[in-house]
């Protein structure tokens, strides 16, 4: 599992993170504050780490993944703009992806 310290650091070198095929349809709206949340994704849990408009990381937070796309839907709810990037492995983020598209997000 990536520390704290790793997670931080690839946050901090990365301002954004989309794709060309995303940038062309989301329209960014610079006022809204950016949060930005590294994902260790297992099939039964979330390790997340978040960082809000350049303030510092957070401490690493584990979500079951229900309660994960609840606390992302909170966010977006309350104004924040997402960007995302994660530790691939064999197990979980598609359900994530298929989730985030169902709440879309």
């Amino acid at each position: 599992m990536p520390t704290r310290a790793t997670m931080s650091a690839h946050m901090n070198k990365h301002n954004t993170s989309t794709t060309p095929a995303v940038a062309s349809v989301q329209l960014v709206n610079p006022l809204k504050p950016l949060l930005k949340i590294a994902l260790d994704v297992h099939l039964d849990w979330y390790v997340i780490a978040c960082q809000e408009d350049g303030a510092s990381p957070k401490p690493p937070q584990r979500f079951k993944p229900v309660d994960f796309l609840h606390w992302v839907k909170q966010k977006v709810a309350a104004g924040h703009r997402l960007t995302t990037c994660y530790e691939a492995g064999p197990f979980g983020y598609l359900s994530l992806a298929y989730g985030f598209s169902a709440a879309r997000l």
